[in-house]
């Protein structure tokens, strides 16, 4: 049986610990929270500071695998929720800073960022080769919020980049909680945020069994598509070689920028996998079609990147 941790932490414990440094893995889906995800969070957030100050507020689970190779731990599950509280940390860091004191500064900072090294960052993004730099360069390090740009242009960029939008979001959310005095003192605030949000940590240490937790986690209701769910399968193939890893990611990535001009049309790449399925097993069953492609791929006789070549040469 895997060796597995749980403890219930504070959210300093996670994310400003010097030995807890983070990284999303390629199996994973990106970063999808929107504006309602963010309103909860921020709801029930100020609720739980405004009317139960001294208690702590249980915010759910994150579950971590050790990897040794990067020394990094690899977030299994948790990710939405991690992402969103960096981006809300650095969001209060780029509007705030001056009324916060030196414990709130260092809680942030840490959670961004290594105390002595400030070129490592605590949380990385694997899922696709350009997605770390992304959330790096346009929120870890130069958040800037632009007041006087177009809504259009201001748009393009939000389709462009999740984590600049939601940053967007959090300063919208902010302000409101700041001028209907839900937040008087965000000073006061931040360090609440650190010392009284508990979250339960659960450490997997067998590095091979995270993809297959991930699975275990969706089949009990976390909302992952058939494509998750295949992409983490298709990968799970490839697990021992870092190449066919970087190649099938780079092959991934050409199908998705494929759905979007198929006969110039945007296709959703759940409807075209659904699609596929319907031309290589009629009889699969579309309420679980990711065991349906799953099959379609072990038919093939085709490693995974040679399986997904072939279901781009449908989308040309």
């Amino acid at each position: 049986m895997a060796k597995v941790e749980v403890e219930l932490k504070k959210l300093h414990q996670i994310l400003v610990d010097a030995e807890y440094f983070y990284q999303v893995s390629d199996y994973q889906r990106p970063y999808v929270w929107d504006k309602d995800h963010l309103g909860a969070l921020i709801d029930d957030l100020v609720g739980s500071y405004t009317n139960n100050r001294e208690d702590e507020y249980f915010c759910g689970s994150i579950v971590i695998a050790e990897n040794p190779k990067d020394k990094r731990w690899d977030v299994v599950d948790g990710q939405q929720r991690l992402t969103s509280f960096i981006i809300l940390a650095c969001t209060i860091l780029r509007l705030y800073k001056h009324r916060l004191g030196q414990k709130s500064k260092d809680f942030i900072e840490g959670s961004i960022y290594d105390k002595y090294d400030k070129e490592k960052e605590r949380l990385k993004f694997l899922t696709a080769q350009n997605y770390n730099s992304i959330f790096e360069n346009t929120v870890l390090n130069h958040l800037e919020f632009e007041d006087n740009i177009k809504k259009s242009e201001l748009n393009k960029k939000f389709d462009e980049n999740t984590y600049l939008r939601n940053a967007y979001y959090f300063k919208e959310l902010l302000n409101e909680s700041m001028e209907n005095g839900s937040i008087s003192d965000m000073d006061d605030f931040v360090k609440w945020f650190y010392e009284h949000i508990a979250l339960t940590r659960i450490i997997c240490f067998e590095q091979d069994s995270a993809m297959q937790i991930f699975q275990v986690l969706n089949d009990r209701g976390q909302p992952l598509s058939p494509i998750d769910i295949l992409k983490s399968s298709l990968m799970q193939e490839i697990k021992q070689d870092s190449e066919k890893r970087k190649d099938f990611i780079t092959t991934w990535d050409k199908l998705v920028e494929a759905c979007k001009s198929v006969e110039g049309i945007d296709i959703d790449l759940e409807d075209f996998f659904n699609m596929f399925l319907e031309c290589a097993d009629p009889s699969a069953s579309k309420k679980r079609a990711d065991k349906g492609l799953k099959k379609v791929f072990k038919d093939s006789k085709k490693d995974a990147c040679g399986f997904i070549y072939d279901v781009i040469k449908l989308s040309i």
